[in-house]
């Protein structure tokens, strides 16, 4: 009976400090996660919350890095040449951030971004009206001449973007009045909307392809080495 009464207070030990160790672990994690979160939103401003991965998340303070994390970004605005794009949502997903006792200097070993930007809000950073039509193709609204006449006129175009997040436009057409018009038209126009076809830019990330539907576009990013407080 006293032997059973020792084992059952050493499992009633290992119980309490398992869980004050799940308790600990908790408020350590919630503090470096509240911490990022501070580090990304002195950049892009908007609502951040933050996920760090990895348990035991005590082991991290220990070795200074953090398996993945991943953070999410609403309504963010940031600066595009000489103007201002409303960014709806962005899904950061980091593997490897390290150190994490110095956010000012964390880096990430893989960082993966997607952003999305509605409609109606591509449309204000351009500067003309686009919209989805169907797979990778837009529809925009545009000035062309023709035999000396000015027009506004339909262009339909597939949308892709450059590594820079230049947006670019091929197999286009235009359409006008209900009529169709010719290639020597249509390339004059495409080159008009080219000067503010500009996504935002984030140090250490490249662009690598669009995502489109009726909701809006979303744009594909990654970059390897990247410091977390130095994107925007």
């Amino acid at each position: 009976m006293r032997s059973f009464g020792r084992v059952l207070g050493v499992v009633l030990l290992l119980v309490g400090l398992v869980a004050a160790l799940v308790v600990v672990d908790h408020l350590v994690r919630r503090r470096v996660e509240q911490r990022v979160s501070e580090t990304v939103a002195a950049q892009f401003g908007g609502e951040v919350t933050t996920e760090l991965g990895g348990w035991p998340f005590l082991a991290s303070q220990l070795t200074g890095r953090v398996e993945d994390a991943r953070i999410t970004i609403d309504r963010v605005t940031v600066p595009v040449q000489d103007r201002f794009a409303t960014i709806e949502h962005i899904d950061l997903t980091a593997v490897g951030l390290a150190p994490i006792d110095d956010f000012d200097q964390t880096r990430a070993e893989r960082l993966d971004a997607r952003a999305l930007m509605t409609w109606g809000e591509l449309s204000t950073l351009l500067g003309f009206p686009i919209s989805h039509v169907e797979g990778d193709r837009i529809s925009a609204r545009t000035s062309v001449e023709a035999l000396g006449v000015v027009a506004v006129a339909e262009l339909q175009a597939d949308l892709g973007v450059q590594p820079d997040g230049r947006l670019v436009l091929s197999n286009a057409t235009a359409s006008a009045a209900g009529a169709r018009l010719p290639q020597q038209v249509v390339q004059p126009a495409v080159e008009l909307l080219a000067p503010t076809m500009q996504l935002p830019q984030f140090e250490g990330l490249s662009y690598q392809g669009l995502e489109l539907d009726s909701s809006g576009i979303a744009a594909l990013l990654n970059g390897a080495d990247v410091q977390l407080s130095a994107i925007a």
